[in-house]
């Protein structure tokens, strides 16, 4: 009874130690602790959608930091925030995000603080960028922690969630069913199963006098779009960059296209060679496999004989070392030499004991 005690007593110890183990990994995980000391920075933004506390921040893509507040802030001052003008009614708000700092990490009065997307569901996190142009690595300084950096060099980024509402009043009045009748005709009539011509743009026209009345709605949408193309147009630096390095990307594999090509047929051909080789050693192996068990299986039966056989090699091969050990001769000596004839034995020694002289000694 006190061994079974014992044995429940010793699982539940290790399953608890288990679970612990665990907890503190999930705990440490969701934490998202910095691996050293931090120090703490403040950085002004029009806008901090989509940017929440335990964010990361991020230096070339590694994380050296974490988002720990956001605030929203009313008139903290041009100085502050780098804007002079103030909004609507004399109030300016802005989104004041304060974030901690690797130790080990500078940032200075020249870095750009720039918000970024890190998936598809929206989340963001604080991109850190330095100029290495000359000019400006000449005037940088290092910041100390407490700093606060304005909203001059820092970027909210492209905000998704405003490009889609800019076409919300559109996908408000189009009717789906509308819609649906038109696909339905023009699929009915490139396939010859009814309907006409005639009837196809007469409902194009229906569409279109729809549209022209709601030239409002349409307009409502353009004014939403504004302020997305705008900050396009604001981006189309980065933009152009990113255009002209993906065409040096296609023209350096259109150059290569002849090698590219070449290399293909040729790992075509070593993989058909390689098809080849292994078909034809498959039967050779398979049978080699089986007559290499065989052998085992023979020596593993007879092992008892074998090993009386190496006893015996042991024994002949001592033998033939004392033999052999003067120079390069073999030093053997008859010590008895004797014929059988008819049962009468005729002593060949040369003397009259049984052995001969060398051996007689």
């Amino acid at each position: 009874m006190i061994t079974g005690f014992r044995s429940i007593l010793f699982k539940f110890v290790a399953f608890a130690v288990v679970a612990i183990a665990l907890f503190l990994l999930l705990l440490n995980t969701m934490i998202n602790q910095l691996p050293s000391g931090s120090r703490p920075f403040t950085a002004y933004f029009s806008s901090a959608s989509g940017l929440t506390p335990g964010s990361d921040v991020r230096v070339a893509g590694v994380r050296i930091g974490k988002v720990s507040d956001i605030q929203l802030v009313t008139n903290p001052g041009a100085s502050v925030t780098g804007i002079p003008t103030s909004g609507p009614g004399g109030e300016l708000q802005v989104a004041a995000v304060t974030f901690d700092l690797e130790n080990a990490q500078a940032i200075y009065n020249t870095t750009q603080v720039k918000m970024l997307y890190q998936n598809l569901l929206g989340q963001r996190f604080l991109s850190l960028s330095q100029d290495t142009s000359p000019a400006v690595i000449d005037t940088s300084t290092k910041l100390t922690g407490g700093t606060k950096i304005p909203a001059t060099r820092t970027d909210p980024g492209f905000d998704l969630t405003q490009l889609l509402d800019g076409f919300r009043p559109l996908f408000q009045v189009l009717q789906p069913a509308q819609v649906n009748q038109l696909a339905n005709s023009i699929i009915q009539v490139l396939q010859g199963e009814g309907g006409s011509i005639q009837n196809l743009l007469q409902q194009t026209a229906q569409v279109t006098n729809f549209l022209a009345d709601r030239d409002q709605i349409v307009g409502q949408v353009l004014t939403n779009l504004t302020p997305v193309l705008t900050d396009f147009a604001g981006q189309g630096t980065q933009l152009a960059s990113t255009v002209t390095s993906l065409r040096q990307l296609m023209d350096g594999l259109a150059a290569d296209r002849t090698s590219i090509g070449s290399s293909i047929t040729h790992l075509s051909t070593l993989i058909t060679s390689t098809s080849d080789l292994i078909q034809q050693a498959r039967a050779p192996i398979t049978v080699n496999t089986h007559l290499f068990r065989q052998v085992v299986e023979t020596t593993n039966a007879e092992k008892t004989l074998l090993s009386k056989a190496l006893v015996g090699f042991a024994s002949t091969f001592s033998a033939l070392g004392r033999i052999t050990s003067y120079e390069n001769a073999g030093n053997v000596y008859a010590c008895s030499i004797t014929i059988d004839l008819a049962g009468v034995k005729i002593n060949l020694n040369g003397t009259p004991g049984p052995y001969t002289k060398v051996c007689a000694g």
